[in-house]
């Protein structure tokens, strides 16, 4: 899930509004915390793990949407291989 804001990564993969992309990962961000709330009867998973996300601010986004202020960002980062 790329940030559509300005970064290095960003301007190296070109995921950016002067490129093209748009406003469009707001709606992936809303579709996803409506289905991740209907997880375990409607009360969300005790804990979910995603990937390939850009960075720690499109995560805090996802959280808002879910709606969930009882978890917590763990972040663990692995060098590329």
């Amino acid at each position: 899930m790329f940030d559509i804001h300005s970064s290095e990564l960003a301007l190296v993969n070109e995921f950016t509004p002067d490129r093209g992309w748009t406003g469009e990962v707001e709606k992936k961000l809303e579709d996803l915390a409506r289905i991740i709330n209907l997880m375990n009867d409607g009360q969300g998973p005790d804990l979910l793990g995603i990937c390939e996300v850009e960075n720690q601010r499109i995560t805090q986004k996802l959280l808002e949407k879910i709606g969930r202020y009882d978890y917590q960002i763990a972040q663990f980062m692995r060098d590329q291989i």
